[in-house]
C-alpha cells in the first residue's frame, strides 16, 4: 500500500484556487486533491446527510 506523499508524487494534482472566496466553482473535476487544498470534515455534512430523513 503506498503512502499519500508516495501517490502525490505520481498523480497530476488539479490547478485551481478558491481563495478567501466562499461561494465559487469547483475549479477541479476528478482529479485527485492535494490534502493541502482539502478542507472541512465529515461532520460538516451532518445536516446535509440527515435533512432527507427528517
Amino acid at each position: 500500500m503506498q503512502s499519500v506523499q508516495e501517490v502525490e508524487k505520481h498523480v497530476p494534482v488539479r490547478e485551481g484556487d478558491y481563495g478567501e472566496r466562499v461561494a465559487t466553482v469547483e475549479p477541479g473535476g476528478v482529479e485527485y486533491i492535494a490534502l493541502k487544498e482539502r478542507h472541512g470534515k465529515p461532520i460538516d455534512l451532518f445536516w446535509t446527510w440527515l435533512s432527507p430523513n427528517l
